[in-house]
């Protein structure tokens, strides 16, 4: 929530963008939403077949789910460009970093931010619409080096 936000900010914090498309793009989960309930009354009627193989029929469905919502059309990266300008809008450029989750998003990303080659495609989205070379850089990991020096600087010497 933008309440949230500005907590980050008050406490000099960073919120990291994830890139999952469900996440970021309302008309995309509402998409897999529908994918995964209609498969699922797919999935109940075979079960109820006489002698279904229930085991057999979860996978397969399961299969066509996961096929199903990858079909879905990505959200283009301007979704993701928006994001990063309203929490710049609500918190502050220093508080906005990237958290991509690349690894935990089974490849639901939006179009042209498939995986950590496409970054670049930020710094782009971010040059044209206005942002600094200080900002940028801030954005794409310098917020988040700030936080690890403040955070390392708190610890007790010598501890990790």
């Amino acid at each position: 929530t933008d309440d949230m936000l500005r907590a980050v900010a008050r406490n000099d914090g960073v919120v990291d963008v994830n890139f999952n498309a469900p996440f970021i793009d309302p008309t995309f989960a509402a998409a897999e939403d529908s994918v995964r309930k209609t498969t699922a009354a797919e999935a109940e009627a075979a079960m109820r077949q006489p002698g279904a193989d229930t085991a057999k029929l979860r996978s397969a469905y399961d299969s066509l789910t996961n096929q199903r919502i990858h079909a879905l059309p990505r959200p283009p990266l301007s979704v993701l460009l928006d994001h990063i300008d309203h929490i710049v809008q609500v918190a502050a450029v220093d508080h906005v970093g990237l958290g991509s989750d690349f690894d935990g998003v089974d490849g639901l990303l939006p179009a042209d931010m498939l995986d950590v080659t496409y970054l670049p495609n930020i710094a782009q989205g971010l040059i044209d619409r206005g942002y600094t070379d200080t900002d940028i850089t801030k954005i794409l990991g310098g917020n988040m080096l700030r936080v690890i020096e403040i955070v390392l600087d708190r610890q007790p010497s010598g501890k990790p």
